[in-house]
């Protein structure tokens, strides 16, 4: 399984901090949290994405692999004025 950890917007929106997934890469996991709790898949994927605190940036983007036990974390990115 893997732990995703929500923060900021998202949260707010998927009304949990954490959820347990099965997922094979970061993009799917995206995919199943946006059928499962209605969020719009583009504002998962342009939230800042993190895989064992190593942004998906550095990695393989959405292509990232996931295996048991991985922790996801993502940080919608707040707007302001």
């Amino acid at each position: 399984m893997i732990n995703v950890k929500f923060f900021g917007l998202i949260r707010l929106s998927i009304k949990t901090n954490d959820i347990d997934i099965e997922a094979n890469t970061v993009n799917e996991a995206l995919k199943k949290i946006s059928q499962q709790y209605e969020v719009e898949l583009n504002a998962l994927r342009n939230s800042i994405i993190l895989v064992n605190d190593k942004n998906i940036i550095h990695l393989k983007m959405l292509k990232t692999r996931l295996y048991d036990g991985d922790e996801i974390k993502i940080l919608s990115a707040g707007g302001g004025g």
